[in-house]
């Protein structure tokens, strides 16, 4: 492949790469509403567990059978809540890593493509510098 076609075709795949970032981030913005969901229902799941316990532990002698049986109940959602969206967190935790570690990807692809063409131009300055001052001997005469 020619190098001007090299250089476009790697244009075109910066300016795409463009596009899927300015996507990227908005669904990074998604995701971060949603984390900020999940750790709110996280945190109101965790304080029902512990008023539940605090309830408890403020009535450990005065606790009838239908006040225990309803903390019980209580509870156990509380921690069956608390466990599922510990999942959804760490699930949108490991989203997250693998996405930037797509996007570290593409930022080191893309220094690397900077590089070698920054390392072309320079060597076609060079020889074209070197070139300037000659002259033909077979056009000359």
């Amino acid at each position: 492949m020619p190098p001007a076609k090299k250089r476009r075709v790697a244009a075109a795949a910066a300016a795409a790469e463009l596009a899927d970032a300015t996507i990227t981030t908005t669904n990074d913005n998604s995701s971060a509403l949603i984390n900020n969901k999940l750790l709110q229902q996280h945190r109101q799941a965790l304080d029902t567990l512990l008023q539940t316990v605090d309830q408890l532990s403020e009535t450990n002698n005065k606790v009838d059978d239908d006040n225990l049986s309803t903390s019980i109940l209580t509870s156990s959602l509380a921690l069956a809540n608390l466990k599922s969206l510990q999942r959804q967190i760490a699930l949108q935790v490991e989203t997250q890593a693998n996405e930037s570690k797509e996007q570290r990807a593409k930022v080191e692809e893309c220094s690397l493509m900077l590089e070698n063409l920054t390392y072309e131009r320079n060597y076609l300055q060079r020889e074209i510098g070197s070139l300037e001052g000659w002259k033909a001997d077979e056009l000359e005469k």
